[in-house]
């Protein structure tokens, strides 16, 4: 009977251990968060993707804005990104890429039509990591994409 008893305790200790999962992963500190902006007119091409453009300037909390890099060790989250484009009729895609300067890996592409102006907002709710090193791009493959806008966060590359 002990011997069955035993038996019995082990198995519902195996029953009980919890499983481990990795966390959510989410900004820690506001100062996390990050909003950068590729322009159509200004920003220089994308390494590796012909046609293509950097996201290259952060827009920080204060007004202010300057060149955006990821800090050697971490990754930027992304979490959502819009675009508009104008002047405009019909249709236009966008592509949002990263760069290692020799291939280049799809994140995900935007649509939307209109006249005049168009523009559309996409969100990203599992994220996509942009590791130091790498350049987020975009290719604009119809119409003039006047400015993108990428939102995410900073968290340690583990």
């Amino acid at each position: 009977m002990r011997k069955l008893n035993a038996v019995a305790a082990c198995i519902s200790s195996l029953c009980l251990v919890a499983s481990a999962h990795g966390g959510v992963v989410a900004p820690k500190k506001p100062s996390d968060l990050r909003v950068v902006a590729g322009n159509y007119f200004s920003s220089p091409a994308c390494p590796g993707l012909t046609g293509g453009f950097t996201v290259d300037q952060q827009q920080s909390p204060d007004g202010t804005s300057g060149t955006f890099s990821i800090p050697a060790g971490s990754v930027f989250i992304i979490t959502g990104w819009d675009f508009n484009a104008s002047p405009f009729s019909g249709f236009v895609q966008i592509l949002l890429a990263i760069s290692n300067g020799s291939s280049v890996s799809q994140v995900a592409v935007g649509i939307a039509t209109g006249s005049g102006t168009a523009g559309a907002t996409m969100e990203l709710p599992v994220g996509a990591p942009v590791k130091a090193g790498s350049t987020l791009c975009y290719h604009p493959f119809s119409s003039v994409v006047s400015q993108i806008r990428v939102r995410g966060f900073i968290a340690k590359d583990n």
